[in-house]
């Protein structure tokens, strides 16, 4: 019997990927949303080591992205809740750390990608959009990614997901317009697209879990907190530096960097 979910009463348009606030195989995420008590669930759940279950199938609604304010009331942003919202939306919980910033495993983002994709050639999904822009609610043709934070009093899907969503819809992108192979030398197999979230001349930070493009190994401790420009850009290979012009610190792959306002 299928537990936790409804039926549909809009086209699969969008998706929308959480957080799973622990580092759980796919069947053991499953597990718990299979639980009547729950009253949660996803259409998909990805473990920490890369395993992908389907929890509910994309036929029916999972309850993934509801939420209410500190008071208990549903949060409305721009007329939809996030219950409303997972009518449209194939949801995705992702195996993650209890602690910020949520990160992910590289085994899961890999598996996030590949999970990304199938569901967008499965539903007629021509590309992800993401804008961060909460006025695009609603509008699909504009935004087709859209967060749970949006919709309730929480931080899902955690600061590391919600920082890479740029890079992951151009990996996806990537693959479904025939991209070419991975570069970041990682044996993924995934493909990789233009750093399109960036331009030369924007400013920067490195994430905390950054690494020296095509390597395993850190940038020096002072790296991490300095205000970086990006130099150049070459598919997902990004060079930056503490300086405008003259010598650079280094290459990195475009998922471990921010933007800075």
């Amino acid at each position: 019997m299928i537990v936790n979910c409804s039926t549909r009463n809009r086209k699969i348009d969008s998706i929308i990927i959480h957080c799973f606030v622990g580092q759980v195989t796919a069947k053991g995420g499953t597990k718990v949303f299979r639980n009547p008590q729950k009253k949660k669930s996803a259409n998909w759940v990805v473990g920490y080591d890369g395993s992908i279950d389907n929890c509910i199938p994309e036929e029916y609604r999972a309850w993934t992205t509801g939420g209410t304010d500190r008071n208990g009331n549903v949060i409305y942003n721009h007329g939809w809740s996030g219950a409303m919202y997972d009518h449209r939306s194939i949801t995705i919980e992702v195996a993650s750390d209890i602690t910020y910033p949520y990160a992910i495993t590289d085994k899961a983002y890999n598996a996030l990608i590949s999970l990304c994709v199938d569901i967008c050639k499965r539903n007629g999904i021509k590309q992800m959009l993401w804008k961060n822009d909460q006025s695009l609610i609603g509008d699909a043709t504009k935004q087709n990614v859209v967060v749970h934070r949006w919709f309730a009093n929480k931080s899902c899907p955690g600061d590391y997901i919600f920082n890479r969503l740029g890079a992951i819809c151009d990996e996806v992108n990537a693959r479904l317009n025939g991209g070419e192979e991975c570069t970041c030398h990682c044996r993924c197999g995934c493909f990789v697209g233009e750093a399109q979230d960036f331009n030369v001349g924007d400013t920067v930070m490195l994430t905390s879990d950054a690494v020296v493009y095509g390597g395993t190994y850190k940038f020096s401790n002072w790296v991490y907190n300095a205000t970086l420009y990006v130099r150049s850009i070459s598919g997902d290979r990004v060079v930056v530096s503490t300086l405008k012009s003259g010598p650079v610190t280094g290459a990195v792959a475009a998922r471990f960097l921010v933007k800075k306002p």
